[in-house]
């Protein structure tokens, strides 16, 4: 009886403990629940709400079709093989094995590249992308679908892509293939970082615009570049050279002879590289200290400098150019300042 009773009172207090944990845990997440505003589309007035908010997801899978095997695989896994329903860029939708087969057909009628099979062309012709948000109800698939349509439509217009919503899992995506082809001009999109956040802020804006009670992101802006005076900027592979000549390599005591050159990047970091031709190509140019110059490095089937490749260098702009650059910018920006 006594037992019992100490077990029933140890109950009680284990109970007593894990309330006032769950207590505490409720007290610190409220803290974190975010405040977002959304307009009265008729009084135009701001109205507060309270919620945690969702965030969109968007992200480039690993893959990507490099040729006509890894396509109709990749539409075959999103299709499940007829089974989902495919959405076109022109909106147009198909079921089915018959209808999996045309998006095929129609996807390599924009790229030639994907007709050829994945040994003979290396290079990725498609992305395969994913759009998801945490906890999509089933009345909302169509509007979840439109917004990923016309986010798409609106950054790549030109280009052919295909999706599918997956609805079969606990978190309900929509996966996409997207042709990097652009049918009027004929060249490729490239997804980079800054492209990808600018796509993701368009898709949740997207979404808020339909309703959705998500967070919007921000674009992504090249940092790098607005910290730097703009006059410094200079087209990719030019530099100022800072000093060259002959020295033991890697500066070290008792290293073979070689001849460096020592350049400015952009950043004003210094950067030193070898190679015995360098002396040659640098004396050819004309190029002096302070100059911007342009460097390359050639593969050549000669056997003496096969190791070594052939280098070019040529003068982009001479120290006395750049100087005069500046002085004629700051007279321009002088007069505008007197205007």
């Amino acid at each position: 009886m006594k037992n019992e009773e100490d077990f029933l009172i140890k109950r009680r207090r284990r109970v007593r403990r894990e309330d006032e944990k769950s207590q505490s845990h409720n007290h610190h997440t409220s803290n974190k629940i975010q405040h977002y505003v959304k307009k009265n589309k008729s009084t135009n007035k701001k109205i507060k709400k309270k919620g945690k908010l969702s965030r969109c997801v968007v992200k480039v899978t690993s893959g990507g079709a490099t040729g006509y095997k890894s396509l109709i695989a990749h539409i075959d896994y999103i299709s499940r093989n007829g089974k989902v329903k495919l959405i076109t860029s022109d909106k147009s939708v198909f079921l089915g094995a018959k209808g999996v087969l045309q998006v095929k057909r129609e996807m390599i009628a924009t790229n030639e590249k994907l007709r050829y099979e994945n040994d003979f062309n290396k290079t990725k012709q498609t992305y395969n992308m994913v759009f998801s948000m945490h906890d999509v109800k089933a009345k909302d698939y169509d509007k979840f679908i439109d917004a990923v349509h016309e986010t798409l439509k609106d950054c790549y217009k030109n280009n052919y892509f295909v999706m599918a919503l997956h609805e079969d899992t606990n978190h309900q995506h929509i996966h996409v293939s997207l042709s990097k082809r652009d049918t009027v001009t004929g060249k490729n999109i490239h997804l980079n970082k800054e492209a990808l956040q600018n796509l993701k802020h368009k898709f949740s804006k997207k979404m808020i615009e339909k309703g959705f009670e998500v967070s919007l992101e921000s674009k992504q802006r090249s940092f790098k570049r607005s910290l730097i005076n703009p006059e410094k900027i200079k087209p990719t592979g030019v530099f100022e050279l800072d000093e060259c000549g002959r020295a033991p390599y890697h500066f070290k005591e008792g290293g073979s002879q070689s001849f460096y050159v020592t350049y400015l990047t952009t950043y004003g970091k210094k950067v030193t590289i070898w190679g015995k031709d360098l002396e040659r190509a640098l004396k050819e140019s004309g190029a002096k200290k302070g100059d911007d110059i342009k460097l390359t490095k050639e593969k050549t089937e000669e056997p003496q400098q096969k190791k070594q490749g052939k280098w070019t260098v040529s003068v982009y702009q001479t120290k006395e150019e750049r100087e005069l650059k500046k002085q004629q910018q700051a007279e321009i920006k002088g007069e505008g300042l007197e205007r």
